[in-house]
């Protein structure tokens, strides 16, 4: 019964494994194209800035989600 509930929970780690990096995939696909629009000639910048590009996406979600999520937890008491 152990082996089966591993054998779930590593196909579950799997599975949001590779949905994160289908959204970080297509969040690059975004930036790079409105890179483009911008810079089209100059590809290599946005290989060196891709990283901070992704940190302020994260942080920016990050944001959003607790602002949005933040009436959940008015009436508790913690």
């Amino acid at each position: 019964m152990t082996e089966n509930r591993n054998s779930a929970i590593r196909r579950d780690y799997a599975s949001r494994t590779a949905t994160f990096n289908a959204m970080i995939a297509h969040w690059e696909k975004l930036a790079r194209n409105a890179f483009e629009a911008y810079r089209p000639e100059d590809g290599t910048t946005f290989e060196q800035n891709w990283p901070l590009f992704l940190n302020l996406l994260l942080l920016d979600q990050t944001i959003r989600w607790s602002k949005a999520l933040r009436p959940l937890s008015e009436d508790c008491e913690n």
